[in-house]
């Protein structure tokens, strides 16, 4: 029997996939949260195979993390636990912040009610569960369809839009993605908790790995790559 956690700050979703893995007989729901905060205190005390999560919560006074942050600490505090993203967001640029955070799996929500069981049993047998849409659209970009021409000189011309994410550290290509969202530094801050100074910083470095030459390449070009990597 496979022991699933929910977390999603919306009960109506929460009872909806509740309610498709009430078919499969091999999966039982255990723990359900509305909250990064709440899940973490069940996993505490429950034993749970398979965490399925959202990666945005509305309830920033309760939750002290978003998704990203979640997952980062399930995968460093309880690293037998399989984590399955299930999520409104389906751009490419979204999967690939949760994997690299430790994800092992994710699937949009529009998807969920005909595959979540499915991605659940991949994910506890260990494998990285992604679907057929998700797959298509990274091929299409690595085809070369999808980029991006640059449109104002300086910045940094050469670079190819699918390969950033290969070139920053988490923290920087979370960063990047915000710039990109159209965040000012200020609101990047307060969102990751951290100081502007320390936004300033990864800026640079960011700039640095890029061979950007100037904060408004910067953020032209993280526009740019987010447009790109939007799912149709």
């Amino acid at each position: 029997m496979i022991a699933v956690a929910l977390l999603d700050d919306h009960p109506l979703i929460r009872e909806g996939i509740r309610g498709v893995l009430a078919n499969d007989p091999t999966i039982t729901v255990v723990a359900e949260a509305s909250h990064p905060d709440e899940l973490i205190s069940v996993l505490e005390r429950t034993p749970v195979d398979v965490v399925v999560t959202d990666l945005s919560f509305e309830d920033r006074v309760n939750a002290s993390m978003d998704g990203i942050d979640l997952i980062r600490l399930v995968t460093r505090r309880f690293p037998s636990c399989r984590i399955l993203v299930v999520s409104m967001h389906g751009g490419t640029e979204y999967v690939e912040l949760a994997l690299r955070a430790g994800a092992n799996g994710f699937l949009p929500k529009i998807e969920a009610s005909q595959q979540i069981a499915t991605a659940v049993h991949r994910t506890y047998q260990g494998e990285c569960y992604l679907p057929l849409s998700l797959y298509r659209n990274s091929a299409l970009r690595s085809s070369g369809e999808g980029k991006v021409a640059p449109s104002a000189p300086g910045w940094a011309a050469q670079i190819d839009p699918v390969a950033v994410g290969d070139q920053l550290s988490d923290r920087e290509f979370e960063i990047f993605l915000m710039l990109g969202r159209g965040l000012t530094s200020a609101d990047i801050a307060q969102q990751l908790n951290i100081s502007s100074s320390t936004v300033a910083t990864h800026r640079e470095n960011i700039k640095r790995k890029l061979t950007l030459r100037s904060s408004v390449a910067l953020r032209h070009f993280a526009t740019q790559w987010v447009l790109s990597q939007r799912t149709e």
